[in-house]
């Protein structure tokens, strides 16, 4: 089943998460000198059973 902009649901869980205030500068530095990447996060945030990222 397709949603908004044309994704299936499974394919947004891994383009779109939410994170925890302390969790933006922890994505965005090592987004930003390519440490880790944006899947990497993605894939945390659904694992948790909220679906938020929660930086250690």
């Amino acid at each position: 089943m397709r949603g908004r902009r044309g994704l299936r649901a499974a394919d947004r869980i891994r383009s779109e998460f939410r994170t925890t205030p302390a969790g933006v500068h922890d994505i965005h530095a090592n987004l930003s000198i390519g440490n880790m990447g944006f899947e990497e996060y993605a894939g945390w945030a659904h694992d948790d059973p909220e679906g938020i990222h929660r930086s250690a």
